[in-house]
């Protein structure tokens, strides 16, 4: 099963050269027979040949159909053209092969509790967001909602962070679209979604327009009610226009565990065997968990940490690596080369010391090979990039059996990634008690033009008695806002925090008469600037009465 996707894609390119060799051997062979058998064979050739190419076109006009419509004018694809879950983001399953020789990696759909809703949702319109635990089921009852209700949208589908403005564009152009942003925290962030663009998106004065997205509930987490009360509504600045845009979506949740009535739905489905044998297991585990093999993905990583050739410790590490690497708070797929080094170092351990390797072509076959040709360990993308089956981050957050994410991983990660994405990895280590690497994280997001950075050092280190840290961070974030030519609401938000900085958090403490003078000039500016109805300008009022 080795390179089973591109196999896939490949499949019915290989049988039309198959055909061709077949009908050209035919002929060949023919020319060395007597007349008669030369023409019978000529005739078998032909026949199977044909046979074939009809298999080829099929196959390749099916996953043809299927690939997953990209940004740009032209590319219209409707939602009753997509037949295929796989194509939009829903795990493989266990694969059957049909009596026509097809495989059938995705089984029929069984209605879950909250379809209903879902539906309602859909046709009502606006932002709805299904959330759930990694392989609850939410991606798939989310397309299949969109089946039922929007067949004659228009799909888009940005396939990175990147193409989000392009695919708003897109859906805004046709009067009945949907946005299709499975695993919605990819879209978030640096650059990501705002409320304001889901707003015009929506705000059109005619049509149907709806954003569709998923969200696991790991990562949901971090913009609720709970962590927003944690954190103070005026320090998160790095996490507040995201949830900006996730207060105006309609939830809908998908739990892991089926309840009864959806065991029964599932029953009646049942002479699907993976169906089946998932609801033996329901009392355990979800059954589209089960399906997509996450516990048994979970078992296999943690059981190859044996010498080789009974273990597999050198895949073991290549997939602890991208596992801590989504666990640190980032999430986009990584280059090989990164992955290879990174790796390396989990097996320099001296309680690992001892361990016999397979080579790392081995292990990098091993770790990306489908279990039951459902999902793999480490998922390709493109260009050589792979990531962690996003189940398997879940899992480690939840075994206790599994260590915290190690120092030479945070170093690895944060010197890796972008500065727009280095404040995820900092409210990551934040969240983890590592605020040591959190700081790290912050300087590299602050240093590459993030000035938000520096709202989240202040909140970071608020109780750590640094507060000539946090006020060098703050003035030096102003400094490079206004000579960057920031808008304005960024450069009166650092200047509010840093009068709010100095005057203290508690009481009796702080340089009161400083503090009062710089609010006060904050106010007369944020009043000239925005309005004072804005909400800067009001906040700022209540920064000078503290």
């Amino acid at each position: 099963m080795r390179l089973w996707n591109a196999w896939r894609r490949m499949h019915g390119w290989w049988l039309l050269m198959v055909a061709a060799a077949v009908g050209a051997f035919g002929s060949l062979l023919a020319s060395s027979l007597p007349a008669l058998a030369g023409s019978a064979m000529v005739a078998v050739a032909s026949g199977l040949a044909g046979m074939l190419t009809v298999r080829a076109e099929r196959s390749i006009d099916r996953r043809s159909s299927l690939e997953p419509p990209r940004v740009r004018r032209g590319a219209v694809r409707r939602v009753r053209e997509l037949d295929d879950p796989l194509a939009v983001g829903v795990h493989p399953a266990f694969a059957l092969v049909t009596e026509s020789g097809e495989v059938d990696d995705c089984p029929p759909f069984v209605r879950r509790d909250r379809s209903d809703d879902l539906e309602d949702a859909l046709r009502s319109g606006g932002f709805v967001l299904v959330v759930g635990e990694s392989t609850a089921g939410k991606t798939r009852a989310a397309f299949e909602a969109m089946r039922v209700c929007l067949p004659d949208h228009v799909f888009v589908r940005p396939l990175s962070r990147d193409e989000l403005a392009g695919a708003l564009d897109a859906a805004a152009r046709h009067d009945k679209s949907v946005l299709w942003l499975d695993d919605l925290e990819l879209y978030l962030g640096a650059n990501g979604l705002t409320a304001e663009m889901v707003s015009s998106l929506l705000a059109a004065p005619k049509g149907h327009r709806v954003v569709l997205a998923t969200m696991r509930s790991h990562e949901r987490a971090r913009y609720s009610p709970r962590f927003a009360r944690r954190v103070g509504d005026d320090q998160r600045h790095s996490l507040r226009r995201a949830g900006e845009a996730l207060n105006l979506a309609r939830e809908v949740r998908i739990d892991r565990l089926w309840s009864s009535k959806e065991r029964q739905g599932a029953a009646d489905r049942a002479d699907d065997r993976r169906i089946a044998r998932a609801l033996e297991q329901a009392d355990h585990f979800g059954v589209a968990q089960y399906l997509a093999a996450g516990p048994e993905l979970f078992k296999e990583w943690q059981d190859a940490w044996g010498s080789w050739p009974e273990g597999r410790p050198r895949a073991a590490a290549l997939v602890t690596a991208a596992v801590d690497v989504r666990r640190a708070g980032y999430h986009l797929p990584l280059p090989v080369a990164f992955l290879q080094a990174l790796h390396q170092s989990y097996l320099d351990m001296p309680t690992r010391s001892h361990l016999r390797l397979e080579t790392w072509e081995e292990a990098l076959e091993w770790a990306t090979e489908p279990l039951h040709a459902t999902s793999s360990l480490l998922m390709p993308a493109a260009d050589g990039h792979y990531v962690a089956f996003d189940y398997l981050a879940d899992a480690a957050d939840d075994a206790s059996s599994v260590p915290g994410v190690p120092s030479h991983a945070w170093e690895a990660v944060t010197a890796f990634v972008p500065p727009a994405d280095a404040i995820d990895v900092a409210w990551a280590a934040f969240l983890r008690h590592r605020l040591d690497v959190a700081e790290r994280a912050l300087t590299r997001a602050l240093a590459g033009g993030r000035q938000e950075a520096a709202h989240d050092f202040a909140f970071m280190m608020r109780e750590t008695g640094r507060d000539e840290d946090v006020l060098t961070w703050l003035e030096g974030a102003v400094r490079a806002a206004t000579q960057a030519g920031a808008p304005p609401e960024e450069i009166i938000l650092l200047r509010d925090q840093i009068a709010w900085w100095i005057g203290g958090r508690f009481e009796g403490s702080g340089d009161v008469h400083t503090a009062y003078d710089l609010a006060e000039t904050v106010v007369a500016d944020s009043t000239r600037i925005l309005g004072a109805d804005h909400p800067l300008t009001l906040k700022s009022h209540i920064t000078l009465i503290r």
